[in-house]
């Protein structure tokens, strides 16, 4: 045992405890499970250079199994250091299984190791490593070209997993889940590249990411890339959930060149909770919607927050219900707020579709909907919003509506009465409308919507010279300031129609700058912003948004102690 343990002094640079050993493959031992076998609670079995071919098992002893990338940091050190499964003459095995039952330490580390060609049995899961009553950390791995019946990459029961700076690449599944399948456990996965999944020909339904059962999932900072390009002609799905409870949050993430069918499915039973936030969504192929909601299967709580899509195209075979197709009739809490979403080529929709009655908490506030079209002359030319069937007068409000193609809101057939209140229409003459407002030079709202009244604040707009013709729409603009009056603190809401840098500045009566909010570069899509007056008196203040090119925009804020 003495020979296979290295110096203290080496520990210390690894930041490992004092009383771990570091055990070096092949040097110290000539397999990786030897390696494993001989290691105590705490060590770490250190692969070099070259390329391993093992499928080896780990009892729970608080390991760290690593490649050269532990010690010099170097990205390079990652490909270096492969780590195949073993062939057995009738299919690869996976690499790694940890089992959390055997051992009284359930934790192992993984890092800097590239996975390549590993996979297991079509009913298997895991094709690189299971995880099994365990807690995992993967940082800094490759796994490339690994498959299994499910979870290509992964699979984790009864464990949490962490995973930072990995890279998924060529991954695939044989029935579902390339990259993991996450039951009874929770996974972070964090500033992670996604791309280029495998599904096989005999799948004959989505080929997906994740699947997720009575478990929770977060995907933070992150990129999808080339997914949903298979055999199977109506794209890819990201996460699966089924069997609740089961949560899934999506948050600073980017998804682009991507063909889609639906980003978030469930089956049979609902995902409880599902948040998109502060992601970017563009330039990908939607066949359905990123999310649609059943009316007995859907969640309890849907956020979708602070996020921009942009440069959707349907599929043209089914021509896409939106970004989101909500079927709001059963109890539970949805949010769609401060969204931007622009230059999508929409099927029957761009935005989305709005079902349901009053029996929930549901709130479509803040978004922009701006620049959006249609793929084709289908009738009706229904827009940006269909099937507003049952939301109440407070629902839908103080969303942007400019430039559209289409109906900008449409009320869907049906007798229930629906509410599209307290919106911006483009101009503010309100939304034109061919028997309630014909003379309106804003987007397009009919059948059964009751809009009024409208906002009319145009301050930042130029009014068109002729009825009918389009509003120029601004690289950036404030869009809302709200409460306002206000006797403490005001919050700006603006929008960026792309990437720029931007001053946010207050000025008084006298047009004396007395405070700027921000001044920086800011990316596109719906921003936020709080002014909370120092030593000023009551009285009215202009904040000013001022971008490049000289673009401007001002509201009037009033300030009452």
């Amino acid at each position: 045992m003495c020979t296979l343990r290295c110096c203290i002094a080496l520990l210390a640079c690894v930041g490992l405890e004092v009383s771990a050993a570091i055990i070096r493959v092949p040097q110290d031992a000539p397999f990786i499970q030897l390696a494993i076998d001989a290691a105590q609670v705490h060590d770490t079995v250190l692969l070099d250079t070259g390329r391993f071919v093992e499928s080896v098992e780990a009892p729970a002893r608080d390991l760290t199994i690593a490649g050269r990338f532990l010690l010099s940091g170097d990205t390079t050190d990652i490909g270096n250091c492969t780590w195949v499964g073993v062939n057995n003459g009738d299919d690869t095995l996976r690499c790694l299984h940890s089992d959390g039952t055997n051992g009284n330490a359930p934790f192992v580390r993984i890092v800097g190791i590239r996975f390549a060609n590993s996979g297991t049995y079509a009913t298997d899961e895991g094709g690189a490593i299971r995880i099994f009553q365990q807690n995992a950390t993967i940082e800094h791995c490759h796994f490339d070209s690994c498959y299994a019946g499910f979870g290509g990459a992964l699979a984790v029961r009864q464990g949490q997993l962490t995973m930072r700076h990995c890279r998924f690449s060529h991954c695939g599944q044989i029935q579902l889940a390339s990259v993991l399948r996450l039951r009874a456990g929770t996974a972070l996965i964090d500033s992670c590249i996604i791309e280029s999944d495998t599904a096989y020909s005999g799948i004959f339904d989505s080929p997906l990411l994740f699947w997720v059962q009575r478990s929770k999932l977060i995907v933070r900072n992150s990129i999808f890339r080339d997914l949903g390009y298979s055999h199977y002609e109506w794209g890819g799905t990201f996460v699966y959930g089924s069997k609740p409870p089961d949560s899934v949050e999506i948050v600073n993430c980017e998804a682009y060149d991507n063909h889609i069918e639906v980003m978030i499915a469930d089956g049979g039973q609902p995902i409880k909770y599902l948040r998109l936030d502060s992601c970017h969504f563009h330039d990908n192929i939607l066949t359905q919607s990123l999310y649609g909601q059943g009316s007995f299967d859907s969640l309890t709580e849907f956020q979708a927050v602070g996020n921009v899509f942009e440069r959707f195209e349907p599929y043209f075979r089914a021509l896409m219900h939106g970004v989101f197709a909500l079927d709001t009739s059963s109890d539970h809490t949805t949010r769609v707020k401060h969204n931007l979403i622009q230059e999508i080529q929409g099927g029957h929709t761009s935005f989305g579709t709005i079902y349901g009655d009053n029996s929930d908490t549901r709130e479509v506030a803040g978004n922009y909907i701006v620049q959006n079209g249609l793929y084709s002359g289908s009738a009706p030319f229904s827009g940006q919003i269909q099937g507003i069937h049952g939301p109440g007068p407070d629902e839908v409000k103080h969303n942007v509506f400019m430039g559209n193609v289409g109906y900008a809101a449409y009320q869907g057939g049906g007798q229930v009465q629906g509410y599209v209140q307290n919106n911006f229409w483009g101009h503010e003459s309100g939304p034109y409308d061919s028997v309630r407002n014909p003379f309106g030079q804003g987007d397009t709202v009919s059948y059964r919507l009751v809009y009024e009244p409208w906002e009319e604040d145009t301050s930042f707009f130029s009014a068109a010279p002729e009825p009918r013709e389009p509003v120029e729409i601004p690289a950036t603009f404030i869009g809302n300031a709200y409460p306002n009056p206000f006797n403490s603190t005001v919050t700006i809401e603006f929008v960026l129609l792309h990437d720029m840098e931007i001053t946010l500045d207050i000025f008084d009566l006298t047009g004396r700058r007395v405070e700027t909010v921000f001044s920086g570069r800011m990316n596109k899509g719906v921003h936020i912003r709080d002014w909370q007056p120092k030593s000023q008196a009551s009285g009215i203040y202009f904040a000013r948004l001022a971008g490049e090119k000289r673009i401007s925009s001002t509201v009037k804020l009033l300030y009452m102690k």
